[in-house]
């Protein structure tokens, strides 16, 4: 496998999904050794996590890339102008934490 700086849970998590799928996408099985695999592009918290996440949650590729971006996801970049954040608006009835990652 080519070295992949790993993935501590900051930065684009499509980027570190993107690296390891070319090596790795159509041979996941689910099984331990593809565990072991992907956990070693992990460090940190993304490790943590991915060693929390149930074995039901992970049985296919897709499985498991849409659950890594679901938790990361918050990380990846969004291009937002000014004027669009001058209109932004704090909902009624909207809490602080919904508004501020809308």
């Amino acid at each position: 496998m080519p070295d992949i700086e790993r993935y501590t849970g900051i930065g684009c998590p499509r980027l570190h999904l993107r690296l390891y799928s070319h090596r790795d996408e159509g041979s996941w099985t689910g099984r331990a050794s593809d565990d072991y695999s992907f956990s070693t592009i992990l460090s940190g918290a993304a490790q943590r996590w991915f060693a929390s996440l149930e074995a039901s949650r992970r049985r296919t590729w897709d499985d498991l890339a849409q659950e890594f971006l679901r938790q990361f996801s918050f990380n990846t970049v969004v291009d937002v102008s000014r004027r669009e954040l001058e209109a932004l608006r704090q909902r009624a009835e909207e809490s602080v934490s919904s508004f501020i990652s809308r």
